[in-house]
């Protein structure tokens, strides 16, 4: 069968490729300097973290569910590099059986490119527990397509107990939810536990805003033009803009809402949302959580390139331009490729980041000519 054979490809590929790195100690991400010192370094940080939970350990950013799950199953007594094992497999699994899904060998070929992306192989080397987030969204989606919504709901209700930004997407799932022919009881347990996790997650909110980066590099995001500017202020002048790292999110929402009142106001097309599962994904809604707060690290990119990647075979309005899109994008926002000359990071990372935004915006929005719009090709 060809989902079999997608499967199998995809699986052994991104097998091999994280194997080869780590024979030859990430190669793309040490001569970036975006290397950890270790490898595995966010999963062995998080884990001593949690030993000695949130109140004597300031830097702890994770819920406090996730905290007492860690002690109860005693995650850190099993070996950092198991741990970096299973969660590997877990996202290479997930990422494979998306893969399967493909109608096409275009599909594949972008879902393995994302794969092997500087970005991809950023989250694998520091062994994040975004993997375990994007798992869970993943299974989200898995759930919901059978028609365990309820359960899909739990699962999502989780990942944002453990980090703050899947809030939103677990709110518009339990919205979505609730209009299916549900029970008032199915109702009730879905509206009560929306309001107990928002209400623990902004609590979380102030705590977990101060992991924010504040730089433009390994970053990406709606904001990431003032840091650009500031980085240019200071290599040009040697005047140092100070950027309130609160001004972020309302940046990035600024950002979108003048994008989009432009494209409205277009006289050359019309734009509105495009008939594609797309928007309702959670796995793409995490990531455009984080892309439209303002800034995210660059190993979140997998939340919105990997869906984007598999809804390059519905383009039938020159899929290729979208393709090199997303090329550019999952390769030049986490890499300088070894090259040390004043101004080439920052000039590719910028490419990649203009690459990013266009590739979200076609992905949401489709843009018609207000002239002969029904000529052209749908998508």
């Amino acid at each position: 069968m060809r989902s079999v054979r997608y499967f199998i490809c995809t699986f052994l590929f991104l097998s091999m490729n994280y194997i080869l790195n780590l024979v030859l100690n990430w190669p793309l991400l040490a001569m970036s300097g975006t290397k950890g010192a270790t490898n595995f370094s966010d999963l062995s940080t998080t884990l001593k973290q949690v030993n000695c939970g949130q109140s004597t350990c300031p830097d702890y950013i994770y819920g406090d569910l996730f905290a007492r799950l860690a002690r109860g199953l005693n995650l850190s007594a099993i070996s950092i590099d198991l741990m970096a094992y299973i969660l590997t497999g877990l996202f290479i699994l997930s990422v494979s059986l998306i893969a399967s899904s493909a109608k096409s060998k275009v599909g594949v070929l972008a879902i393995n490119t994302v794969g092997v992306s500087p970005s991809t192989l950023l989250l694998l080397e520091r062994a994040n527990i975004d993997i375990f987030i994007f798992v869970l969204c993943f299974l989200a989606t898995v759930l919901a397509k059978g028609k365990l919504r309820v359960m899909s709901i739990v699962l999502l209700a989780l990942s944002t107990l453990i980090k703050f930004y899947p809030l939103l997407t677990f709110l518009h799932q339990s919205f979505l939810t609730s209009k299916f022919k549900s029970s008032n009881l199915k109702r009730a347990f879905i509206g009560l536990l929306a309001v107990g996790v928002t209400i623990i997650t902004i609590a979380n909110v102030v705590k977990e805003s101060s992991s924010i980066p504040l730089n433009w590099d390994n970053s990406f995001g709606l904001s990431i033009g003032t840091l650009w500017l500031a980085f240019i202020f200071r290599e040009v002048t040697n005047f140092n803009l100070v950027i309130d790292g609160s001004l972020i999110p309302i940046i990035g929402l600024s950002s979108l809402i003048i994008t989009w009142l432009l494209m409205k106001l277009s006289v050359l097309s019309k734009v509105s949302l495009r008939n594609t599962s797309i928007s309702r994904d959670p796995v793409f809604l995490v990531g455009l959580t984080c892309y439209v707060l303002g800034i995210s690290y660059d190993y979140r990119l997998v939340f919105i390139l990997i869906p984007c990647a598999l809804m390059l075979e519905n383009s039938v309005t020159r899929p290729g331009n979208r393709f090199i899109l997303l090329i550019i994008a999952s390769f030049f926002t986490t890499t300088n490729f070894g090259v040390d000359v004043k101004f080439f990071y920052p000039g590719i990372q910028l490419i990649g980041d203009i690459s990013l935004f266009i590739l979200i915006l076609t992905s949401i929005f489709q843009l018609k000519s207000t002239k002969g719009s029904h000529s052209q090709g749908r998508e």
